[in-house]
């Protein structure tokens, strides 16, 4: 089972090490070791229990439960967003940017976490809006279909844009 292999990478020291590249230059501190624990397993609990769910029901899980257990002093929606982004890739899915639109899209993922925060939002809601930008990014098949970007700023396997990567060679 992919999700028990995948606990024993995003441990606790590998979460509080992402936290601490967030939150640089500022000292990462996890206040709440136990909410930190629970965030991290809740997937395999999950996966467990109810092993009919997704992958993507599986991250937004990972997700809520560090913006709600709030583990870390500074960075936990962001931290929630990364931990959950690689979750998704670790899979070999699409990560939660990987629709490759606009602006208003970015700042609709950033919404997202805002309000599962704010109390707006919870698991459920958090993965249905992930399953709504990831149908525009995966096709039916299960490749990916980046027909809907210029070719300028079409997504390389690395995460950059093709202009960017013109611009790192020069």
């Amino acid at each position: 089972m992919m999700t028990v292999r995948l606990a024993r990478i995003f441990t606790p020291e590998y979460a509080r090490r992402v936290n601490a590249q967030i939150v640089y230059p500022c000292q990462a501190r996890v206040v709440k070791p136990n909410e930190l624990e629970s965030a991290l397993a809740r997937p395999v609990n999950v996966a467990r229990y109810e092993p009919d769910r997704p992958v993507e029901y599986l991250a937004a899980t990972l997700s809520y439960g560090l913006i709600k257990g709030h583990p870390f002093f500074d960075g936990n929606k962001r931290t929630a967003f990364f931990l959950a982004n690689e979750y998704l890739r670790a899979h070999g899915l699409p990560g939660l940017l990987e629709e490759c639109e606009d602006d208003r899209s970015l700042f609709g993922v950033a919404d997202r976490h805002i309000n599962v925060a704010a109390g707006l939002l919870d698991v459920a809601g958090l993965d249905q809006a992930h399953q709504v930008e990831l149908d525009k990014v995966v096709k039916p098949g299960g490749t990916q279909d980046n027909s809907h970007c210029a070719n300028e700023g079409a997504r390389s396997p690395s995460g950059y844009t093709k202009k960017r990567e013109r611009e790192r060679r020069r």
